[in-house]
């Protein structure tokens, strides 16, 4: 620490205290001192020196504890963890400390005679500028919070302090504190987006929240009690809860609040005021928090609806149960507590009881519920119990006296709970729904296999679909397809997942006729047979143990019928035990026979189309709807899809600016026009353009829509992208005229070639040549390395050949090995070089998967014309029996046609 001076009297009092403690020490007396005064002298001068020596230590204790205060003051401003700046009047920075050094990221010496500015984003340059400016004129210096970028240009929010230091004769300095709160500002971001958050979640609830303080002064409010009460937010937040208590009897709101304040938590019912004096019943969750001075957070719920239906549910309890079980419901009474229930008449005989073969309990509704229903039976029943939901809808299957399964509707309603809101009983009936379950399943398999077919599903898939799905719908019975062979004899395809493998084998192969089960004889007859008991039916006699061995009972098949009346199969249901199928049962299997002919017909028509296309399937048709002046109103998705554009993009535009590719001249929408006017109809192909700019060709057709009274309301356009049909049948114009393997030209193409030479020849007076050209040693190839090996073989000899010959000749495959070349103004005189060719080209070697192979090539010659006038026909067996020769004389090498009239 920093001592402070000592006084003078205290100086002397301690010298003289320590000029005692050494003893006198006087000096020689001097003659001109008396004794008394030198010692007197010395005296003085002892204590004087003594005065000097405890000024020293003073002096020197006291510049020790300056230097430790300096330096304890350095180490504090360096290490001080918000940075310290000094910036002189024109705010180039003079001195900072290392957190100064650590938030800009540059040590001192760098940042030294720089502007503090620079580091300052520069959106808030100006708002520093002020504040520096304040501290030096001595106005305002509130702290700011502004943003600087600080080591790696990371930006980073800065709270700044300052003052300015005035100085003699000198400029003002100003010392800045700088401390960053980007952590701070970021929670402040955060919190307030979360608090939005929370704000939107209680604005969008469906019950009212408010939140009050412990005298029942409401502080905040959301928008739905706003509505439930009528009441708008200022005039809620003016009112305490007191204002809005409707409940006939006050009750002692500190003592409620004193509860709440206890448990926490309460859930209870009161009643409060709307603005138009009317009164709601209210149920509030209430929840105490232990800030602010103690506040209460509370959801309210509107329960006037449910407290209305609980009052007329008890006011006409016997009344509704009687009138229920009037009505052809089943009424049942279930005590939840003691598991005792009360099952009515009715509802004992929807499910083939009598009254005394069922008990009260719970159990014997839940034990006859199906196994795959349970689940969602009991999830919706729970809600129902812990009072999510205002009554029990359910929809499930339930298992009647024969062990067949029936559709319920169970409707019920908790009609006691006790003070926490646990149920006590529930009350509810079920009505047999089995009839209209079926057809309403029956019409969601329809949709399902329509759709299936639409997508183009295999018809393999549909069907299964289409039989498991019956199967789905009636649960212990069993689905079977059988397919007939073209002819309608045999039965040659079975669909049944649920049958054995051994027994849909043994159906294989059986002729469809009478007294051969079930289906035979439907097939045959081609009417619907019923067998109620497989057992003792003479259909069944010959194989009345291969169905016992299945434990199949009963059977009753439909034939599938094509459109013209042809059987194409049967479809069949089985069951295991005997009984007749009821209306519901014989209509699905209509249903279901009509949907497989539908499957199979149109996968029939499918096979012909891809028959008759071959590989070529058709898109999809766009659509649009016209006004009357040619502005699209509407389109559907495949417009979209086949044009690129969108929906919104085509809307109110006219198909010709926007999709015209401006192929067809203006007659073509002139016709259009005037066939629109005279008859509504126009149809025919127009090329348009793709948003991309790609053109593309269309099928189209557009008709005039008339209303009932013939009025034109608008116009409607189909059309068809047929640019791949149309590429297709240039593929197919290939495929007719080209050699699949080698893409050379092939028989029909080569007679049309040789017809066009034999004319040239004529017109030109120029000799033609016909090559035939066989492979010497190639069936060799192909009989002992494969016929993939022959054809890649194949393919390389025919490009070789092919650049052997030149520009405007033809060199065509017309058999396995067999090659034919048409070569223009040559005759026999200049032949032999172009022969040379295409011996040497067949006869270089081959590398095919490491083996080389090398064969040769027989060639056969003939000219055009001959005095005899040949034809094409003629020519080409000319040429064979010349290459014929050419074998007998041991191959590789070429032969001419010798015939007198050749030339």
């Amino acid at each position: 620490m920093i001592h402070s001076s000592p006084g003078p009297g205290d100086l002397r009092q301690r010298a003289e205290e320590q000029l005692r403690l050494k003893g006198p020490r006087l000096p020689d007396v001097s003659q001109h001192l008396s004794p008394d005064q030198m010692r007197q002298l010395l005296y003085e001068l002892s204590i004087y020196q003594v005065e000097l020596e405890l000024q020293n230590q003073e002096l020197l204790q006291t510049t020790a504890a300056l230097e430790a205060a300096r330096a304890s003051y350095a180490d504090l401003y360096h290490r001080a963890p918000v940075g310290y700046c000094t910036l002189d009047e024109w705010g180039q920075i003079v001195q900072v400390n290392q957190c100064c050094e650590a938030l800009l990221g540059h040590h001192a010496a760098s940042l030294t005679g720089k502007p503090l500015r620079r580091f300052v984003e520069a959106g808030d340059t100006g708002r520093f500028a002020s504040f520096c400016s304040n501290l030096l004129h001595g106005e305002d210096s509130r702290p700011i919070e502004i943003r600087m970028i600080g080591h790696d240009h990371r930006q980073f929010w800065a709270l700044l302090e300052g003052s300015a230091l005035q100085q003699e004769n000198t400029a003002p300095l100003l010392r800045l504190i700088l401390a960053d709160v980007t952590a701070r500002r970021q929670a402040q971001d955060t919190m307030g987006a979360s608090h939005s958050t929370l704000a939107s979640i209680l604005d969008t609830a469906l019950d009212g929240f408010m939140r009050t303080d412990l005298q029942g002064q409401v502080l905040d409010v959301n928008s739905t009690y706003c509505q439930q009460s009528g009441y708008s937010r200022s005039e809620l937040l003016a009112r305490c809860l007191a204002d809005l208590d409707a409940q006939p009897y006050p009750v002692d709101v500190e003592q409620r609040v004193s509860a709440l304040i206890e448990v926490g938590h309460q859930v209870f019912e009161t009643r409060h005021f709307r603005k138009d004096g009317s009164v709601w019943d209210v149920e509030v969750s209430a929840r105490f928090h232990n800030q602010d001075g103690g506040q209460i957070y509370a959801f309210h719920r509107d329960i006037s609806a449910r407290k209305q239906r609980s009052e007329q549910l008890a006011a006409s309890e016997e009344r509704w149960k009687f009138a229920l079980e009037g009505s052809g419901d089943g009424v049942w009474d279930w005590n939840i507590q003691t598991g005792y229930a009360v099952f009515s008449k009715r509802y004992k005989e929807m499910l083939g009881f009598a009254e005394d073969e069922i008990g009260n309990q719970a159990s014997e509704w839940s034990s006859r519920v199906h196994p795959h229903d349970m689940a969602h039976v009991m999830q919706l029943l729970q809600a129902h119990l812990d009072g999510t939901t205002s009554a029990a809808r359910i929809e499930f299957r339930a298992r009647c006296k024969d062990g067949s399964w029936r559709w319920m509707l169970g409707r019920g309603m908790v009609v006691a709970r006790d003070a926490a809101g646990k149920a006590l009983r529930l009350v509810g009936t079920n009505s047999d729904i089995h009839e209209r379950k079926q057809a309403q399943q029956q019409e969601q398999l329809r949709t399902r296999v329509l759709e299936l077919l639409s997508a183009d599903t295999p018809w393999e898939r549909v069907l299964l679909a289409l039989v498991q799905g019956l199967e789905g719908m009636m649960p212990g019975l069993i689905g079977s397809i059988l397919l007939l062979d073209p002819q309608g004899r045999y039965f040659v395809h079975s669909v049944a997942p649920g049958l054995p493998d051994y027994y849909s084998a043994a159906l294989i192969g059986l002729e469809a006729s009478a007294g051969v089960g079930s289906c035979g004889t439907a097939a045959c007859l081609g009417e619907r047979v019923v067998v109620a008991d497989i057992a003792t039916h003479d259909d069944w006699k010959d194989y009345r143990e291969l169905a016992a061995q299945a434990q199949l009972a009963a059977c009753w098949s439909q034939p599938i019928l094509a459109a013209t009346g042809r059987v194409l199969g049967t479809f069949a249901i089985y069951a295991r035990q005997s009984r007749q199928p009821d209306a519901a049962e014989i209509a699905l299997v209509e249903s279901c026979a009509h949907l497989v002919s539908i499957a199979l017909e149109k996968h029939q028509a499918t096979e012909k189309l891809r028959q008759a296309a071959a590989v070529f399937s058709h898109a999809r048709e766009g659509i649009m709807i016209l006004s009357l002046q040619g502005l699209i109103i509407d389109v559907n998705e495949a417009t979209t899809q086949i044009t690129g554009y969108g929906r919104e993009a085509l809307l109110g535009r006219n198909p010709r600016e926007v999709l015209c590719a401006r192929l067809q001249g203006a007659e073509v929408y002139d016709t259009m026009a005037h066939d629109l006017s005279a008859h509504g109809f126009w149809s025919g192909e127009l090329w348009n353009r793709r948003k991309s700019g790609e053109v593309f060709a269309t099928l189209q057709a557009i008709s005039v829509v008339r209303d009932e009274s013939g009025v034109a309301q608008n116009m409607v356009v189909l059309f068809s992208d047929i640019s791949v049909l149309k590429n297709h049948q240039k593929e197919l114009e290939k495929l007719a005229h080209f050699d699949v393997l080698t893409t050379l030209p092939n028989r029909i193409l080569l007679s049309d070639r040789m017809r066009q030479a034999m004319a040239q020849s004529q017109r030109r007076q120029q000799t033609i040549a016909l090559v035939y050209l066989d492979l010497d040693g190639f069936k060799l190839v192909n009989d002992s390395m494969g016929h993939g090996v022959g054809d890649r073989l194949l393919s390389v000899l025919a490009h070789r050949m092919k650049q052997a010959l030149r520009e405007g000749d033809t060199l065509a495959r017309v058999g396995g090995d067999e090659f034919v070349a048409v070569l223009l103004d040559l005759d026999r005189s200049n032949c032999d070089t172009m022969m040379l060719r295409l011996l040497q080209a067949a006869a270089l070697p081959v590398s095919i998967d490491d083996a080389e192979l090398q064969i040769s090539a027989s060639l056969g010659i003939t000219f055009y014309p001959q005095g005899s006038d040949p034809d094409a026909d003629t020519l080409l067996s000319q040429a064979d029996l010349a290459m014929y020769q050419a074998k007998l004389a041991g191959k590789n090498c070429y032969r001419f046609f010798q015939s007198p009239d050749l030339f």
